[in-house]
């Protein structure tokens, strides 16, 4: 679980190609995420 925090913190660090490829859907997994929280937090306000 540490190494995959250490990826999501330091993309760019990575040598191998194959962790730059996990790491894009997982940050727009996260985005999305975010997006729909932002939608729900609006229609609360």
């Amino acid at each position: 679980m540490a190494a995959e925090d250490m990826r999501i913190r330091a993309p760019g660090h990575s040598d191998d190609d194959e962790l730059d490829l996990e790491y894009v859907p997982h940050k727009t997994m996260f985005e999305e995420m975010c997006e729909e929280n932002a939608a729900k937090v609006a229609l609360l306000e």
